[in-house]
């Protein structure tokens, strides 16, 4: 809970061969896995989330054992990465896992960022929004992803607002990182609105200096790209609305 990571492992090792009950053992054995995961030890990691599966574990918990594994599997060989992306989508197939189906998008999410993919990364992870029915946290956690990669990476401020917008409506705010993604959220609030003045004042000297044809153009130009949003958004109104229907 002090986030002293190295000292709860010297802790945590020290009470493994003492623990007789398999649950326990196995539950602590994730722990190990799960810090060594954060301090980037994949093997360790890897070897840890291992022995849990030895120990039989309750389904839950063999879930989450084997989808972190994927995250920290060595990845040195070929077919390695083709192997982890089948896993995935066998975890996906599975019946039992429905209700798991955004954190499962989100891992996957996590494994393209990992490879450097940022189409295959934004991709999941809007596909684990769309998966999620009332796990605020995962869906808070996904939208913070893709608000984060559009800051940092592609530097796309104003759709990083957006997500960054969501991402606030849902995290609970005892949530120890609240305070700073609010902060980045008002200061990307009075950025936008900034870049979008500033973009309006530029649009108007542009269209200033042209002359009649090209005026009644660029016109044409603008009300067709209006009519193609507004048929885009009403394509993902009834896509969303037959998704409700489904799930009813």
């Amino acid at each position: 809970m002090q986030e002293r990571y190295k000292e709860a492992l010297k802790d945590l090792e020290a009470a493994r061969p003492l623990i007789k009950k398999k649950d326990v053992k196995s539950r602590v054995h994730f722990i190990i896995g799960q810090i060594h995961q954060l301090l980037n030890n994949d093997k360790d990691s890897y070897q840890n989330y291992k022995a849990v599966l030895k120990h039989n574990p309750p389904y839950e918990l063999s879930f989450y054992t084997r989808l972190y594994m994927a995250q920290v599997t060595n990845l040195s060989k070929s077919g390695d990465k083709k192997r982890i992306e089948k896993y995935f989508k066998k975890l996906l197939k599975d019946l039992k896992n429905q209700e798991y189906k955004d954190k499962i998008y989100y891992e996957m999410a996590k494994f393209e960022f990992k490879q450097g993919h940022l189409p295959g990364t934004i991709e999941y992870l809007q596909k684990s929004v769309a998966a999620s029915a009332g796990n605020n946290y995962q869906k808070a956690s996904s939208y913070l992803m893709l608000a984060e990669i559009h800051y940092e990476k592609l530097q796309d401020f104003e759709t990083s607002k957006l997500y960054y917008d969501s991402t606030i409506a849902l995290m609970d705010k005892k949530d120890k990182r609240y305070r700073l993604i609010a902060a980045r959220q008002e200061v990307l609030q009075d950025f936008v609105t900034q870049l979008r003045i500033i973009q309006k004042e530029d649009s108007l000297l542009r269209i200033a200096t042209m002359d009649s044809i090209t005026l009644a153009k660029h016109i044409d130009k603008v009300i067709e790209k209006e009519k193609e949003d507004l048929k885009k958004a009403e394509a993902r109104e009834k896509a969303i609305a037959a998704k409700k229907c489904i799930q009813q």
